[in-house]
């Protein structure tokens, strides 16, 4: 007399996905660390020191994004939708084609956003420094 026993699906345990990790990681609302926070090139950017970034509705195939404080489409749309670029966590590819990238330090109460605007009179690489 043999028994066999299989466990069912449902007792499987099936890992979450990074990507909706990290979009869940991102979810929050983000002011800028200090009024040095937002540079350009290098150079603080004084006209950005009262930018705030949210991120919502999160999950692995992307969310949205509003801001409040930018001076500058260009630089920070009021608002718009990002997916992940290339499946890469720490790449968000914003709707108007700007690729950003992200690293989350200080147990993810620290945001830091990086991306270049290609033309115009805002051109050059930025850099913004986030906290919770």
């Amino acid at each position: 007399f043999v028994l066999l026993a299989c466990k069912k699906d449902k007792d499987k345990v099936v890992p979450d996905d990074p990507l909706d990790v990290q979009a869940k990681k991102i979810e929050a609302l983000w002011t800028l660390k200090d009024a040095s926070s937002a540079t350009k090139d290098g150079s603080v950017v004084a006209d950005f020191a009262n930018v705030t970034l949210t991120f919502s509705a999160g999950s692995k195939v992307g969310g949205n994004f509003n801001t409040s404080g930018s001076i500058d489409s260009s630089v920070w749309p009021n608002s718009g939708s990002w997916s992940f670029e290339g499946g890469d966590k720490n790449k968000l590819k914003r709707n108007d084609n700007v690729v950003m990238t992200i690293a989350l330090t200080d147990n993810d109460n620290a945001l830091k956003v990086s991306f270049v605007v290609g033309s115009g009179v805002k051109q050059g690489s930025w850099v913004f420094d986030f906290k919770k």
